[in-house]
């Protein structure tokens, strides 16, 4: 059922009509949701693109006119991040109902609809103008990016576009997601999903792989899922030979162990200590031991919290990864331009197996660096994509017990 009376442009968009002032922009936002929920579950999806198209896209109004009553108080008040909000979960909505029937192309077709050229039209309304210059902003920025790599599966089948490098590490992404609290619930448990997804995915190929090149078999029915050459992998299954990936996890045990009841200052002595087992980098340990020492030293005399550990921790990995959440950090590029990536690697699987709870904060820098390096061509990014590679493997491999903690 939709709403087939609407279908001039010029003439039906949406106009101020008196209506009763809402209590509050939350409820403004519930009516919306609250339409789109039902409509979700009871009509086809075609039916739901229309009206979402109509409502949010072409402003053509709407079968439900509370629903279009809420929108135009988020108008009328000027709440612009609100309809960003509003929009994006509204978005999350479909996009997890249609998951969850595995309606997945419905998808792209909602990301597609952004794509529509009346967005560059001026209009007669002034809500319509509005609302036109909000989501032309909302295209242009990292929410709509978000949206678009539910579907982009789907979009390189049906459009036969390339993919970016960057997409094979859209896990991270999704992780990214996953942990921000910004995010609605809806986007939060897509993004989960999808992250736990691909990692699994990469995970039983990596296996698989590695598995039948032990044998005599040709390897030609199984790929190598990783962007490294066969050689790569073959220096990296002589590491774990020598090194069976419960050792790493057995120093962690030790390590946890050890620190109970410890005083902050002596626990970040122990930490670097711990750190610097199979790591043969002076620099680097000398860095981290800096680092680590001037941590909240304001603390150093207290019994070590948990909250204490996570912050410590989330500190070191931001060292090690980005800082500022924009850019590499000054030892990420350190050791990535020496190829020492396979120590940077090991030093963040190591500080998440003592806090398991920071994982989801390394995903969130993780993302953050592919976000900075999108803008490279992929000859041009060969350090970071090698790090990635490495960090999926190692963590792969190593990090078992090492699942997001969301």
């Amino acid at each position: 059922m939709t709403n087939n009376n609407l279908t001039n442009d010029s003439q039906a968009e949406l106009e101020v009509q008196p209506y009763q002032r809402v209590e509050s922009i939350e409820q403004a936002q519930e009516k919306i949701y609250s339409f789109l929920m039902g409509i979700v579950k009871q009509w086809s999806p075609d039916a739901v693109l229309q009206e979402f198209n109509s409502l949010f896209i072409q402003h053509l109004g709407s079968i439900s006119l509370e629903a279009v009553e809420g929108l135009y108080e988020i108008v009328v008040a000027d709440e612009e991040e609100v309809f960003y909000g509003t929009l994006k979960r509204c978005c999350y909505i479909l996009v997890n109902n249609w998951k969850t029937t595995k309606q997945h192309k419905y998808i792209f077709s909602l990301v597609e609809l952004f794509n529509n050229p009346s967005l560059n039209r001026k209009s007669l309304s002034p809500i319509s103008n509005q609302l036109r210059v909000w989501l032309k902003t909302f295209i242009s920025g990292q929410d709509y990016q978000e949206l678009q790599l539910f579907a982009n599966k789907f979009a390189t089948i049906q459009t036969q576009q390339p993919k970016h490098w960057s997409d094979r590490y859209s896990s991270h992404k999704f992780a990214a997601q996953a942990a921000n609290p910004k995010n609605s619930f809806e986007q939060r448990e897509a993004a989960k999903e999808r992250a736990k997804h691909l990692k699994y995915r990469f995970k039983f190929d990596l296996a698989m792989y590695l598995a039948r090149s032990d044998t005599d078999l040709p390897n030609k029915s199984v790929q190598n899922p990783t962007a490294i050459g066969d050689d790569v992998l073959r220096l990296i299954k002589t590491i774990i030979a020598k090194r069976e990936p419960a050792t790493y996890g057995k120093f962690a045990k030790i390590f946890i162990e050890q620190t109970k009841g410890q005083k902050y200052k002596q626990y970040k002595h122990s930490l670097h200590n711990y750190l610097s087992i199979f790591i043969e980098h002076e620099e680097l340990l000398d860095t981290l031991n800096l680092k680590i020492l001037s941590l909240y030293e304001r603390h150093n005399e207290e019994l070590l919290t948990e909250s204490m550990q996570i912050m410590t921790c989330s500190r070191l990995i931001e060292s090690l990864t980005t800082e500022n959440h924009r850019q590499p950090s000054p030892l990420f590029l350190l050791l990535n331009s020496q190829g020492n990536t396979l120590i940077l690697v090991t030093v963040l699987l190591k500080i998440v197996l003592v806090c398991r709870s920071v994982r989801a904060h390394l995903e969130t820098c993780i993302a953050e660096l592919i976000r900075y390096y999108e803008d490279f061509k992929e000859e041009e990014c060969d350090a970071m994509i090698n790090f990635l590679e490495m960090y999926n493997i190692i963590f792969a491999i190593y990090g078992d017990n090492t699942a997001l903690a969301l």
